[in-house]
């Protein structure tokens, strides 16, 4: 695509950021990794799976971190205040 110029290549040792994407999309992968940031170029940005992002970056660790305190995440209704 002729970007070798205006993007950073990934090396050995560097830190990477990555995004999950909807499949089916047009490079047949459900994640890819970048330096920065993620080349409009290539035309994934409609596919970013936002959803399986927020899961496994944030809501997946902050889910460990609650049930070893026995805290529920999500609001739950409890039956039973209807029966007293």
């Amino acid at each position: 695509m002729g970007l070798t110029k205006k993007y950073e290549k990934i090396n050995e040792g560097d830190k990477i950021k990555f995004t999950y994407l909807k499949v089916p999309n047009h490079i047949f992968e459900d994640v890819i990794a970048f330096p920065v940031v993620l080349p409009k170029e290539f035309g994934l940005h409609d596919y970013v799976d936002y959803a399986k992002q927020f899961e496994k970056t944030y809501y997946g660790p902050l889910q460990s971190i609650t049930d070893a305190a026995k805290w529920d995440i999500e609001k739950r209704n409890k039956l039973g205040g209807l029966f007293e």
